[in-house]
């Protein structure tokens, strides 16, 4: 069994961080660069995030396991 923090870093932190990045860019119409710099992450990660190749649905596929 893995230890709890690699299970938070490698899947609920990406999770969060896509979701926050879609919705700081579909609610407060913030640029790429702008929420890299709020968030202390890389344009590139900004961009990966958004399509979907980072964090790739996780938060999904967290919250249906809550359920």
């Amino acid at each position: 069994m893995k230890p709890r923090c690699k299970v938070v870093v490698k899947q609920v932190l990406p999770a969060i961080q896509e979701r926050l990045v879609k919705e700081l860019i579909q609610c407060h119409k913030l640029s790429q660069v702008e929420i890299a710099e709020k968030l202390g992450i890389t344009q590139a990660a900004v961009s990966q995030y958004l399509s979907s190749s980072r964090g790739a649905g996780k938060a999904e596929k967290i919250l249906k396991k809550e359920d």
